[in-house]
Order: C-alpha cells, then structure tokens, then sequence
C-alpha cells in the first residue's frame, strides 16, 4: 500500500492477503477478478492516503465493505470451487455479497436481526 514507507502489522497482512489473491486469479487465468482485487487494494488505499482528515466513520464502514468482499474471495479459493464461477460471475457475488458476509459469517440468517455489534452496521 505505502511504498517507500515503514507499513505496520496490519498494512503488511493487507498486502499479503492482496497479493496472495492477486497471485492464485492471474495463476488461473481470470484476468477480470485479478483486476477486481487490485481495484480494492487500490481502494483502500485511497482511503488510508488520502482522506487523513475525514471522519473514522465515513471511511470504516467503506473499508469493512472491502474487507468483507475480499473475504468472499478467499472463500472461494479456499473452497477450492472457484473454476465454477469465474470472472465477472464472481465478482458479482461479492459486489452482492457483502453486504451481510459479516452477518452470516457469525452465524445470523439475512433476514435476522443481530447484535449492536460495530462490524454490522
């Protein structure tokens, strides 16, 4: 994310996770997921770099969207199932997705209501 600059814990697990997806979809040939997930790498640090002085609030939730997207990749790769959705199809279900990852992920059904919890907001 930050070239030429001491990165943290967190910066460096983000990069890592990045690439690693990066790495598996070009190995597989899906050029357009490649690209999606550069575009978040590229997305989230638009947001750490360049908005320093906005509010926590409008940058938190944009980059749990991102990390909840991620997230559904990796899903895949881990699933071992993503030569069944490829592509825009795939990027398509974590643009849909999203939205309640976080939800499902601890358990919730979509139409459940859950706790006050941050990462639900």
């Amino acid at each position: 994310m930050n070239k030429g600059v001491k990165m943290n814990d967190f910066e460096k697990k983000f990069d890592d996770r990045c690439l690693k997806l990066k790495w598996h979809f070009k190995q597989m040939n899906d050029n357009d997921t490649y690209y999606y997930v550069k575009n978040l790498e590229k997305q989230v640090s638009q947001l750490v770099n360049e908005h320093n002085n906005q509010d926590f609030w409008d940058i938190f939730p944009k980059i749990l969207s991102i990390d909840s997207k991620l997230s559904i990749l990796e899903d895949f790769v881990k699933l071992d199932i993503e030569h069944f959705f490829e592509g825009e199809e795939l990027i398509q279900m974590a643009e849909k997705d999203y939205r309640t990852y976080n939800k499902e992920n601890f358990g919730y059904k979509r139409d459940e209501p859950c706790s006050n919890s941050i990462i639900f907001y």
